[in-house]
């Protein structure tokens, strides 16, 4: 997640802006904050909302279906940072989930979602 550029101020017919490198452009916003994580009060889990595309396959059982999130320090998927219950509509292909770390973010489902245990 990245702050918000500074707004450009308008005089008359002019557009008056300061001119950023590309790194004074993107400040990346760092969350949890240093502060909460030092904290003994829990971090808030950010609201994430996300459609999935037609393209991705899932199955009608959604309980084994989990949202990772990449820990740099593992070099793996994690879902430790996921926070609450994870909701999908089936009908809307919408995922609502809170993380308590912004990082990449994946959609988890075994590879062998396609074909019923019970056939095996």
């Amino acid at each position: 997640m990245f702050h918000f550029p500074e707004i450009c101020d308008k005089k008359l017919k002019w557009v008056i802006r300061t001119v950023q490198t590309v790194e004074e452009q993107l400040k990346r916003h760092v969350y949890p904050e240093p502060s909460m994580i030092s904290s003994d009060t829990a971090v808030p889990g950010v609201a994430i909302f996300y459609k999935l595309p037609n393209y991705v396959f899932t199955t009608e059982d959604t309980t084994n279906v989990k949202i990772g999130v990449w820990d740099e320090e593992t070099q793996c998927w994690t879902t430790d940072y996921i926070s609450g219950e994870l909701e999908y509509k089936k009908s809307t292909r919408m995922i609502e989930f809170s993380t308590t770390k912004l990082a990449p973010i994946a959609l988890l489902q075994s590879r062998c979602m396609d074909y019923p245990y019970e056939n095996w």
